[in-house]
């Protein structure tokens, strides 16, 4: 770690230019004064707007809207400054100070949306049909759903004052699992290494298995010797979730979750029945990987080590983006040519640095650029798959950002998995298709599968746990250690099949899952593959109008709730035949990986 830059080391074109937002945190500062000074303007509508007329409630939505644009720009600026190195006192104070003004602006605009609701009928009508108030049409039938769930004012005010509580149990357990636990080292052939959050896929993959089982055994450890208090934090992230559900007047915690997409509970549960009829497939995959590791049977430590060794590669960060822009020339040169220009010419803070938070992202603003983080690594492969999966989420974000107002261009967490998956699909057929390197095929047909089953059989998983504790809760079934316990052991075994023991510290896994505390979040991973692989076949194929579809889902922004978007671009998620065709390619690579590791 000692031989890593300092962020002022880093080269200005290997980081972003964020100046899209502000030019620097001067002019940031400056900008939140003005927020400040613009609030209690807005709070002299308080107990205007339910009785209000069209021309009262459209001059206030004008300026509520400028300000959370101003809000969203202040905050993707200071979190993005924090990212780029995380223990700077300049860079937390940014953070800290927006944080804790964006607080002070909900509570005292509480009052917005329960007014709103409110409002007369005649009053919803004319809103609805004044040309000058289009951009706020669709925001506003949004929120016009949430009638039968949003309280009086006074309730709304409370709760928001609570924010920070209510959220106590996930950001107990962040503290916990980010902070507090700590995993000590392993001796490996390749020196001490620190066992941590960060290394832990590393020992996993470690053709050692020994010192798998020891990394294995040391990590789960941790969660057993906190068991009972992380099971006390779940059961009341649960409990919050079924009590916030009735008193919102919803049917259950699920129904809560899924309304903001206006997403049908049958959703949930078709994905669970679909998952459910290839989980023979997924046996088949565990019993072959069995045969070719020769561990009979396996353990939860084998399931993650390659069976093909990633091959070595060198893809300096320009060559990648170039690769990247070549596999997505199916979708038109604007397309390329916007991302390329993007990837090479400030959206992108490429590499690593003391402090710099790890893994990648994308976040950007209605008026900034869709910025993305990486920690790129020219000699991995899957760092170009990344590349990909986050340019994938930034031209979704440009396309949305200039094809609607800012009151609905965001699109949903829903719909967010798909284009990032779209452009990993589409990297991996132009791969096929041009490389002659026999071990690169049968690396990428072992990470093709390696990700289904981590994105859509593994998610789908944890969503049945979910699930299920939810329903207990809501039933009136005590939440007890054992409980998650047993609940997940039998998902073990229902998921891993008879080719790997379940046994010993597995079930403790249940106890380490930071998406538990976003309630019902991880099964959209799932729906996000499943879409995705759909529609990049399509285009791949040369499908005619596949490309003009998939364009106009990323341009829909907001505008329409997400299946109705995908059902548009030619996916039916209701239906059985995603899932039918995300199966067939499970199977595809499967057989293509057996046969080529049988000829080597």
């Amino acid at each position: 770690m000692t031989d890593l830059p300092t962020r002022d080391q880093q080269s200005l074109e290997d980081c972003w230019d964020l100046s899209s937002l502000f030019p620097s945190d001067g002019a940031w500062e400056e900008a939140l004064t003005e927020v400040k000074g613009m609030l209690p303007d807005l709070t002299s509508y308080r107990g205007r707007l339910a009785g209000g007329d069209a021309l009262t409630v459209g001059g206030f939505l004008r300026r509520y809207f400028e300000v959370l644009e101003e809000m969203e720009a202040l905050g993707v600026y200071a979190y993005l400054r924090l990212s780029e190195d995380g223990g700077d006192p300049d860079r937390q104070r940014l953070w800290n100070t927006y944080l804790s003004w964006s607080t002070e602006f909900q509570s005292a605009l509480s009052f917005v949306e329960p007014e709103l609701v409110r409002l007369s009928e005649t009053v919803v009508e004319e809103l609805l049909h004044r040309e000058d108030l289009a951009d706020f049409r669709i925001w506003l039938e949004k929120l016009l759903r949430y009638r039968p769930h949003i309280l009086p004012e006074e309730q709304e005010r409370i709760l928001a004052t609570l924010a920070m509580p209510r959220s106590l149990a996930r950001r107990t357990f962040s503290s916990l699992n980010d902070v507090d636990l700590t995993f000590g080292t392993i001796l490996t052939p390749e020196g001490e290494r620190p066992l941590t959050h960060g290394t832990y896929l590393w020992f996993m993959e470690h053709p050692d298995r020994t010192l798998r089982e020891q990394a294995y055994s040391r990590y789960l450890e941790a969660y057993k010797s906190h068991q009972h208090t992380i099971s006390t934090l779940y059961a009341t992230q649960v409990q919050q979730d079924a009590a916030e559900a009735r008193l919102r007047n919803h049917p259950s915690s699920l129904h809560a979750a899924l309304f903001a997409d206006n997403v049908p509970v049958e959703l949930y549960t078709h994905l669970i029945t679909q998952v459910e009829t290839a989980i023979p497939l997924l046996h088949e995959y565990w019993r072959v990987r069995a045969d070719l590791l020769e561990l009979h049977p396996l353990r939860l430590f084998d399931t993650k080590v390659p069976l093909v060794k990633e091959v070595e590669v060198h893809y300096p960060y320009e060559r990648a983006v170039n690769l990247v822009a070549e596999a997505l020339s199916p979708l038109g040169e604007d397309y390329t040519r916007t991302m390329r220009d993007g990837l090479l010419g400030g959206w992108v803070d490429r590499y690593e640095n003391r402090g710099k938070r790890s893994g990648a992202f994308s976040y950007g603003s209605y008026r900034g650029a869709p910025y993305i983080l990486l920690n790129y690594d020219p000699r991995v492969i899957r760092h170009v798959f990344t590349l990909a999966h986050e340019a994938g989420h930034s031209m979704h974000s440009y396309y949305s950002a200039r094809s609607n107002p800012f009151p609905h261009y965001q699109y949903s967490i829903f719909e967010a998995e798909v284009a990032s998956t779209f452009n990993e699909e589409l990297l991996l057929s132009y791969l096929f298709s041009t490389t002659e390197d026999a071990r690169l095929i049968l690396y990428l047909h072992n990470r093709h599968l390696d990700e289904i089953i981590g994105t859509y059989f593994r998610q789908t998983m944890f969503a049945e746990f979910e699930l299920i504790c939810h329903r207990a809760a809501e039933e009136g079934h005590a939440l007890t250690t054992n409980f998650f316990l047993e609940t997940y052991h039998a998902l073990l075994e229902k998921y891993f099949g008879p080719a790997v023991s379940i046994e010993g510290l597995d079930p403790y896994e249940c106890f380490r899952i930071p998406h538990f505390y976003r309630s019902f979040y991880v099964y959209q991973y799932a729906t996000g593959i499943t879409a995705a692989v759909t529609l990049s076949k399509a285009v791949i194929e040369g499908k005619e109008g596949a490309v003009e579809a998939y364009l106009r889902f990323l341009s829909r922004g907001g505008s329409s709730f997400p299946l109705e978007t995908l059902r548009e671009a030619g996916v039916d998620l209701l239906s059985e035949d995603p899932y039918q065709v995300l199966h067939r390619v499970f199977e595809e690579h499967l057989e293509a990986l057996k046969a080529g590791l049988s000829r080597t």
